[in-house]
C-alpha cells in the first residue's frame, strides 16, 4: 500500500537516475560497438605548399610552382612529407613512402564506404568563452554515433606541423 502512496516519490527518484542511465549508455556504447572497416592514408607535412591529392583513386603530387624558401644554412625550409597508414581495426599507423602510397587504391570521398569521417582536431573549444585551442596533433573518426580520437604520434614540437587526411584504401 506504500508504494501506491508514494508513487510520485519514487518516480522523481528513479527517472532522473534512469536518465542518465540511458544518456551514459548512448554515449558510450558507440565505442564498443561501431567498428569502421576502412583503413586510411594520411600525410604530415610540414610545408603548406607541398600538396598531395587522389586523382583516380591514387595518391599524386600537385606542383603549386613556389619555390622553396632559402635559409642561412645553405639548404631550403621544405621537409619531405611523410606518409601514413592508419589501420582501423588494430588502432594503430604504419609510415610508409610515397611510392608504396602511391601503390594504393583510394576512395577519394571524405566519408567511407562504411559512413565514417576522419576529422581534424583543429579549434577544439577551450575552457573559457572566445577560447579555441588548436590540436593539429589529432585527427578524429566520427560516425554512427562515434566520435574517437585516434592513435597517432605526435608530429613534435613543431607549431607548423599539419596532418592531411588524404582518402580511404579500397
Amino acid at each position: 500500500m506504500r508504494i501506491k502512496e508514494n508513487i510520485t516519490l519514487i518516480l522523481g527518484l528513479v527517472l532522473p537516475i534512469l536518465t542518465i542511465a540511458v544518456i551514459i549508455a548512448l554515449i558510450y556504447i558507440p565505442r564498443y560497438t561501431n567498428h569502421p572497416q576502412y583503413s586510411f592514408v594520411y600525410i604530415e607535412s610540414y610545408d603548406y605548399y607541398q600538396s598531395y591529392i587522389v586523382r583516380n583513386g591514387k595518391i599524386v603530387y600537385q606542383d603549386l610552382n613556389v619555390p622553396p624558401k632559402p635559409v642561412p644554412s645553405g639548404g631550403t625550409s621544405t621537409l619531405p612529407a611523410r606518409f601514413f597508414v592508419y589501420d582501423t581495426k588494430e588502432d594503430k599507423e604504419t609510415e610508409i613512402t610515397f611510392e608504396q602510397a602511391q601503390m594504393l587504391s583510394l576512395y577519394d570521398s571524405q566519408k567511407s564506404p562504411d559512413g565514417y569521417e576522419i576529422i581534424n582536431g583543429e579549434n577544439s573549444p577551450g575552457l573559457f568563452f572566445n577560447n579555441y585551442q588548436i590540436d593539429r596533433n589529432s585527427l578524429f573518426i566520427v560516425g554512427h554515433g562515434l566520435n574517437k580520437k585516434l592513435n597517432i604520434h605526435a608530429i613534435g614540437n613543431n607549431f607548423y606541423g599539419n596532418l592531411v587526411f588524404l582518402g580511404w584504401i579500397k
